[in-house]
């Protein structure tokens, strides 16, 4: 064979076999099943709803959860949340692996409550819409999902109420007085804001370590008053350490105001720092004995 024809079938040799390093691969499962699942997630139904359990509602979050009946290999990654009933807090990261027929359950902060109208054009509270992104073999699909208004608009109106009744007269604790073994004594104060009408704190209940006694003061904010204060008493009646690690509402008390005579409204009051730090103290000492 002559040197030039040698040369141009070695050419086409190499070509050739660069040609079927390329196409003549076996095909990969892993890549085709991959794209299979983001053709799914990119088109299936998805459905949405929001809980609220006892576990997060003293970090004011809510559990997203979206459930999808296609079987596929999906990962959340990221997921938001818009509602008129409050502002937003942007994307939340999220590692939350999809199972088809169960929902996939994510944690997301709640915004400030947006305490004034906020209905559609029949009245009605319109539903959220969370933003959701799966992870499907490193690429990324993002989907909406709408939300049913139920459980916010819940929040909302209950953070409302309570805010409604802060800003005619806020419940406050003062600093420490006194500590007489594991009993702190303090004062509890209502404390005028809008207007000029009667308030009255009804009840106050302890937390979930903490008692309060009284527990039915005889504290009213009458007209033409700026501020009234009764003593209370705070003593831990739980010493189990797992109990305090455990708890998400352990500085968290509740006082009942009625604005008026109406009917009274629960509004959360928390300790300042250093009566925080001597109920702490409190609670160590009734833990080590």
């Amino acid at each position: 064979m002559a040197p030039r024809r040698r040369m141009v079938a070695i050419a086409l040799l190499v070509a050739a076999v660069a040609w079927c390093a390329v196409a003549c691969r076996p095909p990969d499962p892993a890549a085709d099943a991959g794209q299979r699942d983001a053709e799914v997630l990119d088109s299936a139904p998805l459905s949405g709803d929001i809980a609220f359990p006892r576990t997060l509602q003293a970090e004011r979050m809510v559990e997203l959860q979206v459930t999808l009946d296609e079987e596929v290999d999906a990962i959340v990654v990221r997921a938001s949340l818009e509602s008129p009933l409050f502002t937003e807090t942007g994307w939340q990261d999220a590692h939350v692996r999809v199972f088809a027929g169960w929902p996939t359950r994510v944690r997301l902060p709640l915004g400030d409550p947006v305490c004034g109208v906020a209905e559609g054009s029949g009245g009605e509270t319109p539903d959220a819409v969370a933003h959701v992104v799966f992870d499907v073999a490193g690429a990324q699909v993002e989907r909406e999902v709408d939300v049913p208004a139920g459980v916010l608009a819940e929040i909302r109106a209950e953070e409302c109420g309570a805010k409604a009744l802060s800003d005619v007269a806020s419940p406050r604790f003062g600093d420490v007085e006194a500590v007489a073994g594991l009993t702190v004594t303090t004062s509890l104060s209502l404390t005028r804001g809008e207007g000029d009408a009667r308030v009255e704190a009804v009840r106050v209940a302890g937390s979930v370590v903490f008692s309060i006694v009284p527990s039915d003061p005889v504290l009213a904010l009458e007209p033409g008053q700026d501020v009234v204060s009764v003593p209370v008493s705070l003593t831990p009646t739980r010493c189990d350490p797992h109990v305090f690690a455990e708890s998400k509402k352990t500085f968290v008390f509740g006082v009942w105001l009625a604005v008026d005579g109406a009917e009274p409204r629960r509004v959360d009051v928390l300790p300042g720092e250093a009566l925080k730090a001597a109920l702490q103290d409190a609670f160590d000492r009734c833990a080590s004995v």
